[in-house]
């Protein structure tokens, strides 16, 4: 089979070179108009297997002319609102002159809903074989760059790539069509390209281009490059002399890393000086202006690394920038600010160097259909950047100098090496169920799949097969692939193919298993039997797995052997002296994910695990337990302010079964309040059914002052969502059983205490553009039966423009309460579940009472029917008038028992800073009147606030999962 598979390659590296496409630019850049006129010639070559009759062109510039498009789209979904919020000379789009040969013109359209293709239909077929040659003179405008970075910035500067038009690639007869997604994954086959530039003579050019001429005239250059074969090409035009020239092996290097900074002076590094000052000078702080970087030295090593380990570079020229940096950063050190980073300046520009490096390397160098095969890619970049660390910077901490801090040195991310960053962010989102296949293509995968899990998977996949088989066999395998896969290759070559070449072990468990598959497996290992002179462990798995595991012995706390375990079976037993170790520990790196590492270690005597007690957070030992607690504070208007604690067991790597115990302390009843939750979730792979929780609550503070509630809440949790976890369609059905006990007064005597059986089952599908959600809610007691049903619907219908619209209904099944204690309420949320976070939850006049929960009615006037206990129908609209301003109306039908149907209204405006965290509502007329004559108007603004963390925190995560 190697034999078959070599001559396979051998075959496809030897096609010959001279059938690629071709393409010649003639571009005119108009910085003021925004604008690059095109002249191009475009030479087809039908390397297929049959005969066509039309041929697509890749046109991603046009990719920005609407919020339609599939980048549009795809931006919507990741909640972009720029995009979604621009004007039509914000966005860029593509006027085709005409398209001809000779005299000849050609008919031409988009397909159907591709904005960013163009087809070309043919006279007569062309034949396998045969070639044809285009003329297309055509005008891009150039997007604004705010959108994914490409594009022209208000100074006027150009950052573009993929820019002009080139033929779709063709995979077994059919064109493929792959829309511009900010992916940076334009797979086309290598051509021959030839540049020829017009731009300001007050500009720079800065691209991998070789140059032929350089023509400067009084008022432009013009830049003529030599003909070269390659994928394509970046194009960065700036005012700026930024790039720096480095020449190394005859390469050179065109790199702005050294000219991003941080200023000595900025303010953010003025106020980590005067807090260090005011300590006591207990932060190590780093000099950002004296600390030099030896750039010279650092670039020399990272380009001796690199070729030693990919290969010679084929081009002249590579660029480095910052902007490709941002794009793709070290996730973790790029959030730090560079006086409190706990590595020097050196390092970080070195790190972040070798990435960019090793990613330009590759994309330039190596065809391959990237939207398919970019996990090769990527795992290569990783792979080599732990290598690189293994190499050089052997003893680097995970978190650096701060590892030596006394009050950070034993915690357990302080022991932890560097490179074993990559397998705890992989931890995090497994444990989540959120992680995806690393077979998954690239347009399919969540952002923080992406960009940052898969990447790290198949890294620290590579890292284990190098272990597992040999190092050698890897570093040999990944110069193969460069070489198999190189620009005059008509067809790529498997990393598989080329690994199985190279070694006799088997490999299929790899390929089809550890990288298709994502549940969360679980190894265990226990003593079975202890004699006098003999220690028996069983390694349990939970699934049937080929994947190799890893068996680890440990003598004195220093590792004494190693091996791989490679069983068939779920159970292995395992013999050895019983005083030859003191312990056994089975995938000590965590290269296969689990869901449960506590039970992966063993003890050869008698080992009982000590408790820990950490403060903030920390990730698990399994050598002890440990319990965080984490200072916190709340406040409501009748507890004042209550700092406490958070004693819980949650870590940054879920678990199945989690608590949180938050003891409050109120300075302004001097008492101590706070809540009990207990929670356990199941999830499920690649089913309907995502997760189920179950979760049982309590807490009690103070509703009304020094009046007291105490609330517990069994529930259950049903998270439905599709395998494609790209998609917002999510389905819940809670069911959950109140209890509510209150403190009663002489002015209380109905329903102090109260159950409630609430059923709420919510559908929601959204993004920045469009969202709709519907929600059924049925509360019974037995005083009452209520249902209500919520639809909501925003949608943006054109540029800049949005409307929502809110229906909700709500009916008494059953009503024989004596007051409006759980009436629908047409303005104020009752809230008698204890649901929100009200901060002054029983305030009728004043700023507390102006807190607005969008619940019921949702009406923004506090209009004379306050309460309905029969039904209520109420509609709720908004608009845009010009960005986040919108202007609202809401209508309400409230019925109660014994009185005739009343309409009240509401109508204003709305500043809808953030959605659903941050909104002001100002009434200007409802069925009070004139609301802006009343005297006490400020009193009838309504705000909306959220101060929750797990809330808040999902206004920053929601693009990323």
């Amino acid at each position: 089979m190697r034999i078959i598979i070599l001559i396979v390659i051998i075959l496809f590296s030897l096609k010959s070179t001279s059938q690629v496409n071709q393409y010649k630019i003639n571009a005119r850049f108009d910085v003021i108009d925004k604008k690059i006129k095109i002249k191009q010639t475009l030479k087809f070559f039908n390397n297929s297997n049959k005969d066509l009759s039309f041929l697509i062109l890749n046109d991603w510039a046009n990719s920005y002319s609407n919020s339609k498009s599939s980048l549009g789209l795809r931006l919507s979904e990741e909640y972009s609102l720029l995009f979604q919020r621009s004007t039509k000379n914000q966005r860029g789009y593509t006027l085709i002159d005409k398209i001809y040969s000779d005299s000849k013109e050609f008919k031409y359209k988009r397909p159907k809903d591709k904005y960013d293709f163009i087809k070309i239909d043919l006279v007569n077929k062309l034949r396998k074989g045969d070639s044809i040659q285009l003329n297309i003179d055509y005008e891009i405008l150039i997007p604004d760059n705010s959108f994914t970075g490409y594009g022209i910035n208000k100074s006027n500067e150009i950052n573009i790539r993929d820019w002009y038009f080139t033929f779709s690639k063709i995979k077994n007869g059919n064109w493929i069509q792959e829309s511009n997604l900010d992916l940076n994954d334009l797979s086309i086959d290598p051509g021959e390209f030839t540049f020829q530039l017009s731009y300001p003579k007050d500009f720079f050019l800065i691209s991998n281009l070789d140059k032929q001429s350089l023509i400067e005239k009084s008022n432009f250059k013009k830049f003529i490059s030599k003909k070269s074969v390659r994928k394509n090409s970046n194009i960065i035009l700036t005012k700026k002399r930024n790039f720096k020239k480095y020449t190394l092996n005859n390469i050179n290097i065109y790199s702005d890393f050294e000219s991003f900074q941080e200023k000595e002076d900025s303010i953010l590094n003025k106020v980590f000086k005067y807090i260090d000052k005011k300590i006591g000078n207990k932060i190590p702080l780093n000099n950002t202006n004296t600390n030099v970087i030896k750039t010279d030295s650092l670039l020399e090593r990272i380009f001796n690394y690199s070729e030693n380990k990919l290969g010679k570079y084929r081009f002249n020229n590579i660029v480095i920038s910052n902007f490709n940096r941002q794009r793709r950063p070290i996730y973790g050190l790029n959030n730090i600010p560079k006086i409190v980073s706990p590595f020097n300046q050196s390092f970080l520009f070195e790190f972040n160097f070798l990435k960019e490096f090793l990613h330009t390397f590759l994309n330039e160098t190596v065809s391959v259909h990237y939207r398919e095969k970019y996990w090769e890619i990527e795992g290569i970049v990783v792979y080599l950047m732990i290598d690189y660390i293994e190499r050089f910077y052997p003893d680097l901490k995970l978190i650096g100098k701060y590892s030596k801090l006394k009050l950070l040195k034993n915690r357990n991310y302080a022991k932890y090496g560097f490179n074993e960053q990559y397998r705890l962010f992989e931890n995090i989102i497994s444990s989540r169920n959120i992680n995806q296949s690393v077979t998954t293509s690239l347009d399919s995968l969540t952002r923080v799949n992406q960009k940052i899990i898969n990447p790290y998977k198949i890294g620290l996949g590579f890292k284990m097969l190098s272990e597992f088989l040999d190092k050698k066999v890897i570093d040999e395998s990944i110069k193969d692939y460069i070489n198999f896969n190189n620009l005059e290759s008509f067809e790529q070559t498997s990393f598989q193919n080329i690994l199985d070449l190279n070694t006799n072990n088997d490999t299929e468990w790899f390929f089809n298993e550890y990288l298709v598959y994502k549940n969360l497996k679980d190894y265990s290992i226990t003593k079975m039997n202890q004699t006098e002179l003999k220690s028996y462990f069983k390694i349990n798995r939970s699934l049937k797995s080929k994947i190799p595991i890893k068996v680890s012995l440990i003598k004195n706390k220093e590792l004494k052997k190693e091996f791989w375990l490679n069983p068939h079976k779920l159970d292995t037993i395992l013999v050895y002296d019983k005083n030859e170790f003191d312990f056994i520990e089975i995938n000590k790196d965590k290269y296969v994910n689990e869901s449960n590492y506590n039970n992966n270690l063993a003890s050869f005597k008698k080992y009982k695990k000590p408790f820990k007690f950490v403060l903030f957070n920390d990730f698990e030992n399994v050598y002890n337990k440990q319990l965080n607690y984490i200072p916190q504070f709340g406040y409501n208007l009748y507890d004042g302010l209550m700092p406490g604690l958070s004693l819980t067991n949650i870590t940054p790597i879920r678990k199945p079964f989690t608590y949180k115990l938050k003891p409050f302390y109120s300075f302004k009843k001097n008492k101590l309040l706070g809540s009990l939750n207990l929670k356990f979730i199941k999830y499920n792979e690649n089913k309907k059914l995502f997760s189920t929780q179950y979760f049982l609550g309590g807490s009690t503070f103070h509703y009304k002052e020094n009046l007291s509630y105490s609330s517990f809440f069994p529930s259950i949790l049903l998270t439905f969502r599709k395998p494609d976890l790209r998609s917002n369609f999510r389905q819940f059905l809670n069911l959950r059983y109140v209890s509510i006990y209150r403190e009663e007064n002489i002015n209380q005597e109905k329903y102090p205490n109260y159950n409630i059986f609430n059923a709420k089952y919510i559908i929601t599908n959204s993004n920045a553009g469009k969202g709709y959600s519907i929600s059924n809610d049925l509360q019974i007691n037995k005083d009452f039966i209520k249902n209500s049903v919520t639809l909501s619907y925003r949608n943006y219908y054109k540029d800049n423009r949005q409307y929502n619209l809110r229906l909700f209904i709500g009916k008494f099944i059953k009503n024989s309460t004596k007051d409006d204690y759980f009436s629908f309420a047409t303005y104020r949320a009752r809230d008698y579940m204890f649901n929100y976070n009200l901060l002054g939850r029983s305030e009728t006049t004043g700023f507390y009472s102006q807190q607005f929960i969008s619940s019921e009615g949702a009406l923004k006037s506090k209009v004379l029917t306050p309460y309905s206990n029969d039904w209520m129908i109420s509609f709720n609209s908004g608009i845009t008038i010009w960005q986040w301003v919108e202007a609202y109306y809401d209508l309400a039908l409230i019925k109660n028992k014994k009185n005739n149907t009343k309409s009240v209204y509401g109508s204003g405006i709305r500043l809808n800073i953030l959605t659903d965290y941050f909104e002001l509502y100002f009434p200007f007329y409802s069925s009070l009147g004139n609301e802006l004559n009343h005297s006490n108007y400020s009193e009838k603004i309504r705000f909306k606030i959220s101060f929750d963390p797990n809330t808040l925190s999902g206004l920053f995560t929601r693009r990323w999962f």
